[in-house]
């Protein structure tokens, strides 16, 4: 009599790629040996799911490049139509910190004629929210976004009057996902506090160790500091209006600015 074939792991995959805390205190080789053979266990019904799944755990490893290669290899096969695709590229430039990358995959929907669908808004919510791309807001129908579009628009002209330009913004917000993934799984929330001459972002997190955010903070003071010894003395007096740091504080699923 033959043997029932087993069934891959979906739970323990989904708990691994799911856990919220430090990498390194997640990643064994015992673990990442098991996650490897339920990814292979799934190619035989569902190869795009487990091929999806692979580019999850190289993203997970901080193994950017194999990561985009294995996505632009699933749009290839599904002529550019596979929104989880779309969804985990996005997530992986945001991650890393490398905003040239997002606009340039958001061009790319943009060029697919994917922007203008309900069910890709999603995909490009976040960013929209997170980089404040007034742009693609007002390249479409004000009713598309509502509120959501207004409070962009608004955290825009905010930035304007504090004489801070978007690109001194985005810089910012790249540097606390940068510094965030690099060594958490988990969800950031940027949170704008604007006075009459200082913008101050709360970045919320599922960090909740005090020794964790003391840690964290002390690496983006220093980061902060290299960018702003580095920048020019017009990006110098922008910065000067800027503080951020992060704080332990419930996400959504998925963050956006509020």
């Amino acid at each position: 009599m033959s043997q029932p074939t087993l069934q891959p792991d979906y739970s323990y995959l989904n708990n691994f790629l799911g856990r919220i805390d430090k990498k390194s205190n997640q990643v064994g080789e015992f673990q990442l040996a098991k996650i490897r053979s339920i990814i292979k266990k799934m190619r035989k019904d569902d190869p795009i799911g487990a091929q999806l799944a692979e580019a999850n755990v190289e993203l997970y490893l901080s193994n950017l490049d194999k990561s985009i290669n294995l996505l632009e290899d699933l749009l290839y096969k599904t002529n550019n139509s596979f929104i989880s695709a779309w969804e985990l590229m996005l997530s992986a430039y945001m991650e890393h910190g490398d905003l040239n990358k997002v606009l340039e995959t958001l061009n790319r929907l943009h060029a697919e004629k994917l922007l203008h669908k309900k069910e890709f808004r999603k995909v490009y919510g976040h960013a929209i929210s997170v980089y404040l791309l007034e742009d693609i807001i007002k390249m479409q129908n004000s009713s598309t976004y509502g509120s959501f579009g207004d409070i962009v628009l608004n955290h825009v002209e905010r930035l304007r009057e504090l004489d801070i330009s978007i690109q001194v913004y985005r810089t910012l917000v790249s540097i606390l996902y940068r510094i965030f993934f690099s060594t958490y799984s988990g969800v950031i929330q940027p949170e704008l506090c604007f006075s009459e001459s200082t913008l101050t972002v709360r970045a919320n997190s599922t960090i909740n160790n005090p020794e964790d955010l003391f840690e964290i903070n002390n690496k983006l003071n220093d980061q902060i500091m290299l960018w702003y010894s580095n920048s020019n003395d017009v990006d110098q007096k922008q910065i000067e209006k800027i503080s951020a740091y992060f704080r332990h504080k419930e996400c959504e699923p998925k963050s956006m600015v509020v």
